[in-house]
């Protein structure tokens, strides 16, 4: 029913008919039912359709690329991105169910630089799992989504390798069953733990946590026991280090005597605007008999008044607004048998108008032979933009190919040559040369980051860029394919943005062809605010030597010696040369004039975000006269 519904409703569309107050919803067989009931009155309405999100991209959402021979599966996620800004992941029960009209296809591809290949045990079987195979070697997973004659496409290469460490990351601890406030007949209340892990695993730590008590004389902790001693209040706080990484969580917890009954309770949510695809956390506060006010953390139901706007979970109140206007909801929140009731306007979808689309490539010049992922972002009237898949065509298809994303040079003649790469996405077009490189053009000798060591705080991001360094000394950027040493500390993304995940070190590997390069990235708990360099001594003789060192400020005052990351130079070279040999570094005088000269020692680090840089003067004495001055005597006797 669906399906006749639907493609009558396309068909109409195509005929120019524009329905009366319809929307069409991904989700909403209704609207196709409305739109056909409207068609079939007539179609002499010309009221504006309400156009809600669609569809703009999808990608595989994997963070953990490296996977160990012989593992038994490995579930690739495949999130849908909707005009909107908003992403949705496809469960197997959807991807089960679509139609021809509305299909996921999944392959592999051999990835591998050197040529091996890989076991073709490494496939992907039904429910989107992927089955590593004995061979070590890199395979390209392909998501392929067809929607309504459109295609979108999402690449992520996947490492196959005996020697992989499978990593994850404490993410954040929860105590769980402590609720507030309680009775002091209630004692002893027993505590316990959850860790949550960036792999999106859980574990129960309460016999591994340290649970404390901000206040003993009312609550005081005995193993995984609260005893509960007196009225009044205390901070129940659960710690957990994984890794290295620590995680702590909190109760604010009220202590009552056993006779102070609840009187009323009050939503304490000050928020009463919820906008489109967001939420709020709900809460109450308890009036009791005593007069006290107290926060509850548990034991709250929460009831609305209109499901089909909103949805509840927990105590968490999300949007689900895709009317046309605003709409009011009561939630009533219902605790020991008092209720209170709070009315929250859920703001309506606003989406974005496509203005036009663009290049975004970071280089426009392919080697001969070479390719390049051609990328374009939808630019809309808000000024937002996004990734999107277009429909590409060639102005010459005899000098170059291209396979969905991919622009391949086919040139064979001896000189470069142009071609124009179009790109056409909802009604929109957008135009670039690219340069294919003759036979007898500079090849690719090397490629390099432009930061080999970058330092960026935990949480963080930070985007790498590669230049390739061609065999005639000229560079220009390219996109390589990254992969991270650890994606428990720091993961990286196709277009090279970093994230930093946990305070460690992580190296990031870039390949372009058969070339690889490598920049290691330093994450740290604590933004760097200067750097100071000191020579010792600052005067120096004419050929004498001084120890410099280079050290980092922290935004909590601390300090690090960062002498081996620094880069240290000379302003006068020829009277004052740096050397460095690890976090050594030395400056050597060679000064031959007769007068003291004054050099400018600067040291920069180049691993930040933006350069810092922090300079000091190193004076070198004159040479002096080494033959002396005195009378010289004869004597002829």
């Amino acid at each position: 029913m669906k399906k006749v519904f639907k493609n009558l409703f396309l068909g109409l569309m195509a005929a120019g008919v524009v329905f009366a107050g319809c929307k069409l919803d991904e989700t909403d067989d209704s609207a196709l039912m409305a739109a056909a009931a409207a068609a079939s009155a007539g179609s002499g309405s010309s009221a504006s359709v309400v156009q809600t999100k669609t569809i703009t991209g999808i990608s595989i959402s994997n963070e953990t690329t490296t996977v160990k021979t012989g593992t038994s599966k490995v579930s690739i996620g495949i999130k849908c991105k909707y005009s909107d800004n908003t992403w949705s992941e496809l469960s197997e029960d959807e991807i089960s169910e679509l139609t021809s009209d509305d299909t996921l296809i999944i392959s592999i591809e051999d990835a591998d630089a050197d040529g091996n290949g890989v076991d073709c045990t490494s496939k992907i079987k039904s429910g989107n799992k992927l089955i590593p195979g004995t061979v070590e070697g890199e395979i390209q997973v392909k998501a392929l989504y067809e929607k309504n004659g459109s295609k979108f496409v999402s690449k992520k290469t996947f490492t196959i390798s005996a020697s992989a460490v499978v990593e994850k990351a404490l993410d954040s601890v929860e105590l769980t069953g402590l609720s507030s406030p309680v009775k002091l007949s209630s004692s002893p209340v027993a505590l316990a733990a959850k860790a949550h892990f960036t792999d999106s695993t859980e574990e129960d730590i309460t016999s591994s946590a340290t649970f404390t008590s901000s206040d003993s004389t009312v609550a005081e902790v005995s193993g995984t026991k609260l005893v509960l001693k007196k009225a009044g209040k205390t901070t129940v706080k659960v710690s957990y280090t994984y890794g290295g990484v620590e995680k702590t969580a909190s109760v604010e917890l009220t202590v009552q005597d056993n006779d102070v009954t609840l009187a009323s309770i009050e939503f304490g949510t000050t928020a009463s605007e919820v906008a489109y695809g967001s939420s709020v956390e709900l809460f109450v506060n308890a009036t009791y008999s005593n007069g006290t006010v107290s926060k509850v953390t548990g034991n709250v139901t929460y009831a609305l008044s209109a499901s089909s706007y909103a949805a509840i979970d927990g105590s968490t109140l999300s949007n689900k607004n895709t009317s046309t206007g605003d709409v009011d909801v009561i939630v009533t929140a219902t605790y020991e048998g008092k209720t209170a009731t709070k009315t929250f306007t859920l703001k309506k979808q606003t989406v974005a108008t496509l203005s036009s689309i663009e290049f975004t490539n970071t280089t426009y010049v392919v080697a001969n032979g070479g390719s390049v992922e051609l990328a374009v972002k939808a630019v809309y009237d808000d000024g937002s933009k996004e990734d999107v898949t277009p429909v590409y065509s060639l102005s010459d298809s005899t000098n170059a190919a291209i396979s969905e994303t991919t622009l391949t040079n086919k040139n064979t003649t001896s000189a470069a040559v142009t071609v124009t790469v179009t790109a056409t996405y909802n009604g929109k077009t957008a135009a670039k040369e690219f340069t294919l490189q003759g036979t007898s053009s500079p090849v690719v000798s090397a490629i390099k980051f432009s930061k080999e060591t970058i330092e960026i705080v935990k949480g963080s991001t930070e985007k790498l860029s590669v230049n390739a360094v061609y065999s005639d000394g000229s560079s220009v950027a390219v996109t390589p394919t990254y992969q991270t040493s650890s994606s428990a500390v720091a993961t990286v993304a196709a277009d090279g943005t970093v994230t930093a995940v946990a305070v460690g070190t992580a190296t990031i590997t870039a390949s372009y062809g058969t070339y690889s390069a490598t920049c290691t990235v330093k994450v740290t708990d604590k933004q760097l605010k200067s750097i100071a360099i000191t020579a010792t001594p600052t005067s120096i003789a004419c050929n004498g030597t001084s120890t410099l060192k280079v050290t980092a400020t922290y935004e909590d005052n601390t300090t690090a010696d960062v002498t081996a990351d620094a880069t240290i130079t000379s302003g006068n070279t020829s009277v004052l040369t740096i050397s460095k040999s690890g976090s050594s570094a030395t400056a050597t005088a060679n000064n031959t004039a007769t007068s003291a000269v004054g050099v400018t020692v600067t040291a920069t680090l180049t691993s930040t975000a933006s350069p810092l840089t922090s300079s000091v003067i190193v004076t070198v004495a004159g040479k002096t006269n080494e033959q002396g001055s005195g009378t010289i005597g004869f004597d002829f006797n």
